[in-house]
């Protein structure tokens, strides 16, 4: 981490705002790219893994519910178990 660095933790309502294209998505978006230039570190609990995983399923299917964890593990986040 560097000195200019900004620590940033991600909630079930995050993921679920980038994902459905939901207000505050963009804010989300954005500090997902200044992550990805190692300007900022995404934490994030396993229970919001466990949160979308479970909302999606109720609401979709298991093949969407499955999706949305894989994009979420491609981001540049540091899941906290």
């Amino acid at each position: 981490m560097n000195e200019n660095e900004s620590i940033y933790v991600f909630d079930t309502s995050a993921w679920l705002a980038l994902i459905e294209d939901e207000a505050g998505a963009e804010t989300v978006q954005n500090v997902l790219e200044r992550a990805a230039l190692d300007n900022a570190k995404i934490l994030v609990s396993f229970m919001s893994f466990m949160e979308v995983f479970y909302i999606t399923l109720q609401e979709r299917d298991i093949e969407e519910a499955q999706t949305r964890l894989r994009l979420m593990e491609s981001l540049p986040i540091t899941r906290i178990e």
